[in-house]
């Protein structure tokens, strides 16, 4: 997949090509690259250059609702829940333009834990087929008139064989103190309620805690929106034992990125670390 995207807001230009991504700063007339996937331009903030919902047409869906205005048709979808990331009441409307049969307004909608949130993408000078005159290898020849800047890797810092030590920490429902070192052996996750592969762990999390609860406990620690967090755990129905973290325990682990698991051991030594969920963790457990 390849595509040139820009952002008048930011500044910056996307050019994506395979698997390299050129981040251009038109402003200092530089660029860098990136071997990674579509996070930049997708999802991450400040970045949604391209709308996941304009590619593709829903083939699975509640119901549909056609409507025909002077110039625009109107599509109107309704969708099951989501039990996975807890979305519900999910709508879609797409106006297509008649002429062109492209769209030119795209609105999800949806509600997660009490809250409606909306994502509306208004599209314009689309160009398609024989429209387009440039192309994504000029884009790239271009490439050699701006400055390629280097960038250092951050330097991954690696808490295996250190002791997860750290204050007495808060219960989420009774903010009762919870002396953590009692808990060990433990399975830390740091997770937040807007972190959909943290929610979509969640029921895995739960199992282990069943299944493993003479050996191993599970133990949840988020920082942020306490009163979300209580909703989602009641919504999936997930009894883990939930701490209220802060960013000075975030700043301590060194956790930029979630999910991020720790796997210590009764000595409270962390002996395996994880940036994802994985079959890797159960096998990691079974071997403590």
């Amino acid at each position: 997949m390849s595509f040139y995207a820009k952002a008048n807001s930011y500044n910056i230009s996307h050019l994506h090509d395979s698997y390299s991504d050129f981040i251009i700063t038109n402003k200092d007339h530089s660029y860098t690259v990136n071997k990674a996937f579509y996070a930049s331009t997708f999802g991450s903030p400040g970045g949604q250059l391209v709308t996941d919902i304009f590619f593709g047409l829903d083939s699975i869906y509640k119901t549909v609702h056609l409507t025909k205005t002077k110039n625009n048709y109107l599509l109107d979808y309704t969708f099951e829940d989501d039990t996975i990331y807890n979305e519900k009441s999910i709508k879609k409307s797409i106006t297509i333009n008649k002429s062109t049969f492209l769209p030119t307004t795209i609105t999800r909608t949806s509600e997660k834990l009490g809250e409606r949130t909306s994502r509306i993408f208004q599209l314009d000078s689309i160009l398609v087929n024989g429209q387009v005159k440039n192309s994504i290898a000029n884009y790239k020849n271009n490439l050699q008139y701006l400055e390629l800047e280097k960038t250092e890797k951050p330097v991954k810092i690696s808490f295996v064989g250190a002791e997860f030590a750290t204050e007495n920490l808060l219960e989420l429902w009774h903010d009762k103190p919870v002396v953590v070192s009692d808990q060990f052996p433990a399975l830390i996750s740091f997770w937040e309620f807007w972190c959909s592969p943290c929610i979509e762990a969640l029921p895995k999390l739960k199992t282990f805690q069943n299944r493993y609860k003479d050996k191993v406990n599970v133990v949840g620690i988020s920082s942020q929106s306490f009163k979300r967090i209580k909703q989602l755990l009641l919504d999936k129905n997930i009894k883990i034992l939930n701490l209220k973290g802060n960013n000075k325990l975030l700043d301590q682990y060194k956790i930029n990125s979630f999910p991020t698991y720790f796997l210590v051991d009764k000595n409270g030594v962390i002996i395996k670390e994880y940036s994802s969920f994985s079959n890797a963790i159960e096998k990691d457990i079974k071997e403590l």
